[in-house]
């Protein structure tokens, strides 16, 4: 990782992080920090993990986004299920880490055929997943409204996405001094709004303490 490298996140001054949804992805301007200019993401595909902190994806291809959450209460929590479709016929990419349109960053998941938008783009950045639930036998998913279910994930330093459970926030918060510790001793750990606003201050730590190569 280059030692210059400092993420910032601009959020639009109508977003209330208080709220117990996250804020919409368009009201969400994520720019990068970088000798001292501002860019904006860059349109492509990034091959690794790197590329995308760098914002310098490698592979330009233009391509249209097929959207497919179809749940007006999904999207509202931040879940972006997305698929694209390339606009020319030079084949396909290979093996990426994500994407991006220049607006939203885009990753992939394991087992998944989909990519899911970042809710939250930085170098931990966050997004909810959530996968058609499928009946196993005679077992039987009742008394669920599973339209409101989702699972909060999170890109580790490794740039793998990763299921928020405590253990994990309580490992990746680490990285900032008492961040960890605030966060377990906070009312309510488990939800989703603090695990939130934790990854929201970790990144904010991440972007003004870059780490010397």
């Amino acid at each position: 990782m280059k030692s210059s490298l400092l993420f910032l996140l601009l959020l639009s001054s109508s977003v209330a992080l208080a709220q117990d949804d996250a804020p919409a992805v368009s009201e969400i301007n994520a720019v990068w920090k970088k000798d001292g200019m501002h860019y904006p993401l860059k349109k492509g595909f990034y091959k690794n993990y790197d590329e995308f902190l760098n914002n310098a994806p490698s592979v330009q291809r233009e391509f249209t986004i097929k959207e497919k959450t179809k749940s007006e209460k999904q999207k509202e929590k931040g879940i972006g299920k997305v698929n694209f479709k390339l606009d020319d016929d030079e084949g396909r990419i290979g093996k990426f880490w994500g994407f991006s349109d220049g607006q939203s960053v885009y990753v992939k998941m394991v087992l998944s055929s989909n990519y899911w938008r970042l809710d939250y783009v930085g170098p931990n950045g966050y997004f909810g997943y959530k996968e058609p639930v499928r009946s196993m036998g005679s077992l039987i998913v009742a008394a669920t409204k599973v339209d409101d279910m989702m699972d909060l994930m999170v890109i580790r330093p490794t740039g793998k996405p990763f299921n928020t459970t405590v253990n994990e926030m309580t490992r990746i918060l680490k990285r900032a001094p008492g961040l960890a510790e605030e966060y377990n001793n906070s009312d309510s750990p488990r939800s989703d709004k603090t695990k939130k606003e934790f990854l929201r201050r970790l990144n904010e730590y991440v972007a003004s303490h870059p780490v010397s190569s």
